[in-house]
């Protein structure tokens, strides 16, 4: 279905924050909440890979180039946040070998104590969200996908039988 290949990989309905504001000026911002409540997440892809692991591997640098992430870092104060969760999260499934999207509902998430230990640029939390994000979202695809498996070996179970059945009759009638 196209529907989803048009829509954007995470879209945020309603987000809270809450920080010290003292901090907004410093090298380091302290956020004591941030709430990412109903967002729309589109995972396409298959079980390998996906357009959410795109995401993260480009907020990580591709892995192996952790160059950008040192310049935003440079660049701009880093992040402490205490709590982040995303509640209510609404997930569209688009995979390769389903011919109909999955609707499903992820549990929430909540990550602690992000850049406590470091510094964290927007990009090290981005990455880390995504990472739990994936995460938490391929065991459900496989949960919920893996019963379709079922279905389709119970219906090729009941086309193989058909035609045995139909094969047999065929016998009969000539004689066989």
């Amino acid at each position: 279905s196209s529907d989803l290949k048009d829509a954007p990989a995470i879209r945020v309905n309603e987000l809270a924050i809450k920080l010290d504001p003292r901090s907004v000026t410093s090298d380091k911002i302290h956020i004591y909440e941030v709430l990412i409540d109903s967002p729309v997440i589109a995972y396409e892809g298959n079980l390998r890979d996906s357009n959410l692991q795109a995401l993260q591997r480009a907020a990580a640098g591709d892995g192996g180039d952790a160059a950008p992430a040192e310049e935003e870092t440079a660049a701009g104060p880093s992040l402490m946040i205490d709590s982040l969760k995303l509640a209510n999260a609404q997930l569209g499934v688009q995979l390769s070998f389903l011919e109909d999207p999955l609707a499903l509902t992820l549990p929430s998430l909540e990550l602690n104590d992000i850049g406590k230990d470091g510094d964290a640029s927007v990009a090290d939390v981005l990455n880390q969200v995504l990472a739990a994000l994936n995460k938490s979202i391929l065991p459900l695809i496989k949960e919920n996908a893996g019963g379709m498996g079922d279905q389709l070996k119970e219906k090729g179970e009941e086309l193989k039988d058909k035609a045995k059945e139909g094969l047999d009759k065929l016998k009969n009638l000539f004689g066989g």
